[in-house]
């Protein structure tokens, strides 16, 4: 019984002595944990506060963004005084055009298309820039040239004389003459080369009797001049 009772005290004595050292491991590891854990909770609160904060920044700097209108494209040259400038843009939003620096402002659509109406253009070359605004502020622009032209090109037919004769031999002709130099032209519905001075020949078998010729010039605003040519044979 008394050895029985001496086993039981120091078995007693060694759970006490593991409880303790539990205890104290516990302790230490809570200690730990705070010391080193709540710093790196910290770190990383505040790392997800900053990168929070720099996604707003930089949503509300890609909302602020404003992306020039995009023009429909025009033709290089009209012979009418007013057109229609249309384009598409952020959908109803304002849109100021300026025509050789004159301003009018017009608004977009629930689709982001836009139509400016009645556009008036000088003679000569024109410059088109559309802005997209908002807030008071501005888009860089969108640009387009256009030429307006309402004059027809000019066709001077220099050699051999209008009206002219010709006999035997001389039954080959070449008529040569001059009109402006991007001009599209034709004689009696066949188009002949035009140089880039304007120059121009058309080699030519008269036959007996009267050769009519009818020469057209057509300039890249659509404007066109015809000029009538005459040349008589004889064998």
């Amino acid at each position: 019984m008394q050895y029985t009772s001496r086993r039981l005290r120091s078995q007693e004595k060694k759970l006490n002595k593991k409880l303790v050292k539990t205890v104290v491991l516990i302790i230490v590891g809570i200690i730990a944990a705070f010391q080193i854990g709540l710093p790196l909770l910290a770190k990383i609160v505040v790392g997800l506060s900053f990168l929070r904060k720099d996604r707003g920044i930089t949503e509300k700097s890609a909302d602020s963004l404003l992306f020039p209108p995009s023009l429909n494209s025009l033709p290089e040259a009209t012979n009418s005084a007013m057109i229609i400038v249309s384009g598409i843009t952020d959908k109803n939003s304002s849109v100021v055009m300026a025509v050789n620096g004159k301003e009018e402002k017009s608004e977009s659509d629930n689709k982001g298309q836009f139509e400016f109406r009645g556009v008036r253009l000088q003679e000569g070359e024109n410059t088109i820039e559309a802005y997209l605004e908002k807030e008071g502020k501005r888009s860089s622009p969108a640009g387009l040239n256009i030429i307006y032209k309402k004059e027809p090109p000019e066709i001077t037919v220099n050699e051999p004389e209008n009206g002219r004769k010709f006999f035997g031999e001389d039954k080959t002709v070449i008529i040569r003459g001059e009109t402006e130099n991007n001009a599209r032209l034709s004689v009696n519905d066949r188009f002949i080369i035009v140089e880039p001075d304007g120059d121009f020949e058309y080699s030519v078998s008269l036959n007996e009797g009267e050769n009519n010729f009818i020469f057209k010039a057509t300039d890249i605003a659509g404007n066109s001049h015809e000029v009538e040519f005459k040349l008589e044979y004889s064998p």
